[in-house]
């Protein structure tokens, strides 16, 4: 929300933002009440300069309600990092959680490639792993289960997660999956060109397209962050960002 925002839900104050580039998040839980809800939002863009130059006002990325149990699964909070070796792909998980969690993931074909169970980090070893490159960006599908009582199922989160080793190596440069990279990329600004900055996930998946075929294989995101999508887009089409 550029910029300074405070949100209201049913006429109580739960939050806001003194900024204009980043996400957050509010809970909003004891403001609610049953049927319909009212959500108001006030930005305060009066201050002058905002900035070096005009970033537009108001609301320009996704505005959804998320509901969780009172102990959930946080994508902010996940990680995956992948090792390779023999063959292999080991992968560490971890939840930021204390509570157990069965982890499961499946080929880019929908094969089960992997299965985990157990609290806060967890390891899995995948045989003969299809690596993600930009010239074959290949995705796996991660699926995380945060289980209660009984092994009940209290709250799931489905990722989609690269296999990769990623090294740096002085004076020879960077390495993926053991073979030698040279990034060809642009820079790009968060604002999709004559259409601003509140665009839709296509205009960016069309944008990107376009520096694929001219043979890009990295982008620098200056100077702000980018909607989520958009880092969804670079795994999915094969751009190191």
């Amino acid at each position: 929300i550029m910029e300074n925002s405070t949100v209201w839900v049913n006429d109580i104050c739960v939050g806001g933002r003194l900024y204009g580039y980043s996400s957050f998040k509010l809970d909003v839980t004891e403001a609610l009440r049953e049927g319909e809800n009212r959500l108001l939002v006030k930005v305060d863009n009066t201050k002058t300069p905002t900035d070096r130059w005009y970033a537009g006002a108001g609301i320009y990325r996704r505005v959804y309600l998320e509901e969780v149990p009172e102990v959930y699964l946080d994508p902010e909070k996940v990680s995956v990092i992948t090792k390779l070796a023999e063959g292999k792909a080991v992968l560490e998980i971890k939840t930021g959680l204390k509570e157990q969690v069965k982890a499961a993931l499946y080929s880019p074909e929908g094969v089960e490639a992997g299965v985990s169970l157990g609290k806060g980090t967890l390891q899995m070893e995948v045989s003969e792993p299809v690596l993600w490159s930009a010239e074959n960006p290949l995705l796996y599908t991660l699926k995380l289960q945060l289980q209660g009582s009984q092994e009940k199922v209290q709250d799931e989160i489905i990722l989609k997660v690269g296999l990769r080793s990623v090294e740096l190596k002085p004076d020879k440069g960077l390495f993926v999956n053991g073979k030698p990279v040279k990034l060809r990329g642009v820079c790009l600004h968060q604002e999709a060109g004559c259409f601003g900055t509140a665009v839709q996930k296509e205009i960016w998946r069309e944008r990107l397209l376009e520096l694929k075929k001219i043979g890009c294989n990295a982008v620098r995101l200056a100077h702000h962050l980018y909607m989520p999508e958009m880092l969804e887009l670079c795994d999915e089409l094969g751009f190191y960002v």
